[in-house]
């Protein structure tokens, strides 16, 4: 007959316990550690968003150049920015310039071009023209002008997080 060696383990996980107290708290109420991520994340991409927009409105991406007559009647061979608003709408930090918006939701941040701005040469507001022109509405080529964010942006915002959980893991005394 065969003999059997058993031991019994124990672990203590009130640190664990208190880290998944602090985590959930966090991302319920958005405050401080996942409030300053969301902050971030906002920021990163609105600069993703930027830098994308000027390299693609000077012809570098994949939107259609403007018709001759559009840059005869305009004066501009820039695509989308006769006054520039839809660009600033898209400046990396938050300052309410017309079209920004930004808005937290529970476990997030919403960003985007909204709001109710009037275009400053339109009828339109900033969100509306942004709509247009990403969705080819009336006579527009299509312009995505809101896209996903790319793997690699992926990768610095998950970095984000992962920060801002190791800052709750040494406050919460787990990472000792």
């Amino acid at each position: 007959m065969a003999k059997f060696l058993d031991t019994n383990v124990t672990v203590d996980l009130t640190g664990w316990k208190r880290y998944e107290k602090a985590v959930t708290e966090e991302l319920r109420k958005g405050t401080s550690e996942f409030k300053e991520v969301y902050t971030k994340w906002a920021q990163k991409y609105r600069k993703f968003l930027f830098v994308r927009f000027k390299k693609f409105s000077k012809g570098g991406g994949n939107w259609r150049k403007t018709s001759k007559g559009t840059r005869d009647r305009k004066g501009n061979i820039l695509i989308l920015r006769d006054t520039e608003t839809l660009l600033r709408a898209f400046t990396p930090v938050f300052k309410g310039l017309p079209g920004q918006f930004e808005q937290f939701v529970p476990n997030g941040i919403a960003v985007g071009v909204g709001g109710p701005i009037r275009h400053p040469s339109s009828p339109i507001t900033v969100g509306q023209l942004a709509e247009y022109h990403h969705t080819g509405a009336g006579n527009n080529p299509t312009r995505k002008v809101i896209i996903s964010p790319t793997a690699s942006l992926n990768r610095g915002l998950a970095a984000d997080v992962k920060k801002a959980l190791d800052d709750i893991a040494d406050k919460t005394g787990v990472s000792k």
